[in-house]
């Protein structure tokens, strides 16, 4: 699942869009749509690290850049009270292009995850992790420019046999990297959203 949000967008997200009747597989519940902010500077930098970069010059926006496969960032979320564990969670990355790209060029993402349960044995950060997978098409009419701004949408399934966003789980820890460099070769990361529904 991929999609381009302008920033607007993004924060009607934030705020909460209330939706009615089934979605995700409940039915008869109103839900909202919510999301859990994660800046640029809340990523951790793997052995191979991204780069300390920004954009723009009032203001100057703080950004990861990413520009080979092996450069990594990993987060740790502390999955939400409020959150419907019955429908999968989305980890929404916030991106803009450092470079100009071609019409049709893909960016590829993966992100690989464990979900950790308390107080149970063997269900900690160290167990087999599950690995994820996001493409996003650049386009003329979404923008080709520098600074151009598009979202990477990465799903955590609530039903993954090994790592479920379900009741049990506490905390979700993710790392991400680009898949490869043969579209988009260089990005920058603005930041990202854990997105989930919650239930009044």
């Amino acid at each position: 699942m991929v999609k381009r949000f302008g920033f607007i967008a993004v924060l009607l997200c934030a705020a909460g869009v209330a939706l009615a009747g089934t979605f995700g597989g409940v039915t008869n519940t109103q839900l909202l749509t919510r999301a859990q902010s994660i800046q640029a500077s809340d990523l951790g930098k793997g052995v191979t690290a991204p780069t300390d970069a920004s954009i723009g010059t009032t203001p100057v926006v703080p950004a990861l850049l990413f520009d080979a496969v092996a450069e990594t960032a990993n987060v740790n979320i502390t999955l939400p009270s409020d959150a419907d564990r019955s429908v999968d969670m989305r980890l929404i990355l916030v991106v803009a292009l450092s470079s100009v790209q071609t019409n049709a060029d893909t960016l590829d993402w993966t992100c690989d995850y464990v979900t950790s349960a308390e107080n149970t044995t063997g269900d900690g950060p160290a167990k087999t992790s599950t690995q994820i997978t996001a493409t996003t098409t650049v386009t003329t009419g979404n923008g080709l420019a520098i600074g151009d701004v598009y979202t990477v949408v990465l799903t955590f399934p609530n039903g993954d046999a090994t790592n479920p966003v379900n009741a049990a789980a506490t905390i979700l820890s993710a790392e991400i990297h680009m898949t490869n460099v043969t579209g988009v070769a260089d990005i920058h990361v603005l930041g990202a959203q854990l997105a989930y529904e919650g239930s009044h």
